[in-house]
């Protein structure tokens, strides 16, 4: 469900929270207001780091990556000389999104029913990616273009690879209402200490905020269920419990906390 907000209420929202008496009619820097340039310097910052700390549907996005670098080899640069060559030991490397907060996986471009769709185009006899059976790894880099300027990279071994990924949307009345609660308490416990003397609130807000940012990831798994085969102890002992394996769909890292200005 949607929240049909806007960045200026969920501000006051979260103005409200902390007993603030002020309201904002805009949170431009230009408003002059104290709790205006707060919540205009804070909004984003707070954004990226929620969205950061789960894989939420409302802010989850597809797109087909903009290829440009090929491994030698590759038909896409069969001679290592019509474009860069990507990191090794990878064979792509596409740009990173502009809008993208996090990548969360990449996959095959979609192909029609019962057709064969190899991972790799060099050595076709790689499994094809089956959705929910296996991951596709991946990882991202640093690169530059032509002109030296910095460039993000994904780096993969899927040819023509589409990016699912959590997008940087900023606007209130896309997100799901529970997140926006997430929100709003965790916008409220940075504002405590640029507009509050009330140093026994902190801890408070904060509480507030990881409670809701709790109930927010619960109704987001609910609404997003998957299939994942549970590797077994002996396996996970292996990748440190915490690293990438080609059999199963999980992820290197769980869902990453919010760090509070305490």
């Amino acid at each position: 469900m949607t929240s049909s907000q806007s960045q200026v209420s969920v501000c006051n929202l979260a103005l409200l929270s902390i007993g603030a008496r002020a309201q904002v009619s805009s949170i431009s820097p230009s408003d002059g207001s104290t709790p205006a340039d707060a919540c205009a310097t804070l909004f984003t910052f707070v954004f990226q780091n929620l969205a950061r700390t789960a894989k939420w549907g409302c802010l989850n996005k597809q797109l087909s990556l903009t290829m440009i670098q090929a491994a030698q080899g590759t038909p896409e640069n069969p001679a290592g000389t019509s474009l860069p060559i990507p990191q090794q030991p990878w064979q792509y490397g596409y740009l990173y999104p502009p809008d993208c907060l996090l990548m969360r996986s990449i996959m095959p471009p979609v192909v029609t029913s019962g057709s064969a769709n190899n991972q790799t185009s060099l050595n076709n006899n790689i499994t094809p990616q089956v959705s929910g059976q296996y991951q596709i790894l991946y990882a991202t880099g640093y690169s530059t273009d032509t002109s030296g300027n910095a460039l993000e990279v994904v780096l993969t071994n899927q040819e023509n690879a589409v990016g699912n990924y959590t997008i940087d949307q900023e606007n209130p009345s896309s997100w799901d209402a529970l997140f926006t609660a997430a929100f709003v308490a965790s916008l409220a416990a940075y504002l405590v200490p640029a507009l509050s003397l009330d140093h026994a609130l902190m801890p408070q807000q904060v509480a507030i905020a990881e409670k809701m940012i709790g109930l927010a990831r619960g109704m987001d798994g609910n609404e997003s269920p998957v299939v994942q085969n549970s590797p077994p102890d002996w396996i996970q002992a292996r990748q440190g419990a915490t690293g990438y394996s080609m059999g199963f769909g999980y992820n290197a890292y769980g869902p990453i906390n919010m760090q509070w200005p305490i």
